[in-house]
């Protein structure tokens, strides 16, 4: 897992990164997660700058993005078995909580670390599945001697 995470500009630009049909998805993902009204996170991703609230949000909602994005990668090319996959996500929100509890000495911006942490961790996967279906797909040319 990260070592340590950075509150970069990554985070401000939020609504770019999680565009399109999948904002809503997001969204709705995050309701159910926080129990936080859709129009409420809605207005605290649009400027994630303006409070604590609003980049822990911002933060989260980019881990939801990543998760998602990798759930779809999942259907698509069944990498785990159904308990495999659920332990698999579970071990990710769980190493980047401990990392970020590791890093955090006192400081109250654990649930953004943490959020940046998984969001890391599922593009960094999904980086490396989408590399290994490359090379299955790609053909290999006849050789010479064949």
């Amino acid at each position: 897992m990260l070592k340590s995470q950075k509150l970069l500009p990554l985070v401000f630009c939020l609504m770019p990164c999680v565009a399109g049909a999948q904002t809503e998805a997001v969204l709705s993902e995050m309701f159910m997660r926080t129990n936080i009204p859709v129009e409420d996170i809605k207005s605290s991703i649009e400027a994630c700058d303006l409070s604590q609230h609003s980049l822990s949000l911002c933060a989260l909602a980019m881990a939801v993005s990543a998760e998602l994005i990798f759930d779809d990668l999942q259907q698509e090319m069944l990498i785990f078995r159904p308990t495999e996959y659920t332990n698999f996500k579970a071990k990710i929100w769980t190493d980047c909580e401990n990392t970020g509890q590791e890093a955090a000495y006192g400081r109250t911006m654990l649930a953004a670390d943490v959020s940046l942490c998984v969001a890391a961790e599922f593009r960094a996967r999904h980086r490396a599945m989408v590399e290994v279906r490359r090379i299955d797909a790609a053909p290999h040319p006849p050789h010479k001697w064949d």
